[in-house]
């Protein structure tokens, strides 16, 4: 069963082959922290930082609620308070949102709209916002087109977003007319230009992304045949070159080996962690699964799994700590959680 069709009817059914977590003797720590104000999968939140804090943004996503699916609501989570707070909601409902903080402003590209009872309008837009708990959004330059499911990340000052999905040809309403890409754009805030950069060397989508010492990875993702991908790939700002490393592992806590979509990562320490994941391969299911790339020694190790499988979830990390907020425990569209949880190293 194709994703979109499983997302549709998944308000009815309940989650297929979802893993409970099982002992492993690895290292980190979890806490369960606030719900988010609502529930959220598919989202993209980035780390905000304001007058010497940081917090935590979100927005946008899929609550898979008959009538009303796509969520339009923004949120922001102070650490230090251990709360959050409903921020100004989108100019529209979107799902596949990326977040990032450029400046001093939060910058939110394309993504996917509803368009009558179809949920899959892949968009070219681009808001901005100064503040967001009390400012407004303001359209900016738009995207070359239209483009979902790409990895946000910032480096050497700019925007990079890199692989996901766009139109496959004039269609752009379903599911089946989009494919895989691995265009790799670039957006100066400054001089408010895009540009391109080396394309990531296998077009996928649903993939987890971060920056660390000089390089952007891209770990894992899928394609729009819906086969997950172990693949991984580092990317040199200052070459603009990409290679390929380690693939990220079986996983230890259920699912077919081949790699983990809609899963998310965030660096501390020196090192990237990557969590959960969904298979939509065979009997469909979610990863509870954590794992730790040592770009030294080229190489990935289990650490202590979530408390629960989540895909489609967002990780960002602040102080030493990595924040995992939504996301879905079941495959598809059922089980969507407001579920916030603080992870720490060991």
């Amino acid at each position: 069963m194709l994703r979109r069709s499983f997302i549709k009817y998944s308000t009815l059914a309940a989650s297929a082959a979802v893993f409970p977590r099982t002992a492993l003797a690895a290292s980190g720590a979890w806490e369960t922290l606030e719900d988010m104000p609502f529930k959220a999968q598919e989202i993209y939140p980035c780390l905000y930082e304001r007058g010497g804090q940081e917090f935590l943004f979100s927005g946008g996503g899929i609550a898979v609620r008959l009538g009303d699916p796509v969520v339009r609501r923004t949120a922001l989570f102070d650490p230090r308070a251990g709360s959050w707070t409903e921020g100004v909601q989108l100019p529209e409902p979107r799902h596949h949102m990326s977040f990032v903080q450029l400046g001093t402003q939060i910058h939110a590209f394309g993504g996917f709209r509803r368009s009558g009872t179809n949920m899959w309008q892949m968009r070219r837009d681009h808001w901005v916002i100064d503040d967001p708990l009390n400012g407004s959004w303001v359209e900016r330059d738009p995207m070359p087109g239209p483009r979902g499911e790409a990895v946000p990340v910032v480096g050497g000052g700019r925007l990079h977003l890199i692989g996901g999905r766009v139109p496959a040809a004039a269609a752009n309403n379903d599911w089946e007319d989009h494919t895989d890409t691995a265009l790799h754009w670039t957006y100066d805030a400054e001089n408010g230009e895009w540009g391109t950069r080396a394309p990531l060397p296998v077009p996928r989508n649903s993939s987890a992304g971060c920056v660390l010492d000089g390089s952007i990875y891209i770990v894992s993702g899928r394609t729009v045949a819906d086969r997950e991908s172990a693949v991984c790939h580092r990317y040199d700002l200052q070459t603009d070159r990409w290679e390929q490393i380690a693939p990220l592992p079986s996983a230890t806590h259920g699912g077919p080996p081949g790699g983990q979509g809609g899963l998310a990562a965030a660096t501390v320490g020196g090192k990237i962690y990557a969590f959960g994941g969904e298979w939509l391969s065979g009997d469909l299911g979610v990863f509870a699964d954590v794992w730790r790339y040592d770009p030294q020694a080229d190489s990935w190790s289990a650490m202590k799994p979530m408390p629960e499988p989540r895909h489609g979830l967002g990780a960002v990390a602040i102080d030493g700590a990595i924040y995992v907020l939504g996301g879905a425990v079941g495959a598809g569209g059922s089980g969507v959680t407001a579920t916030l949880a603080r992870y720490t190293p060991a």
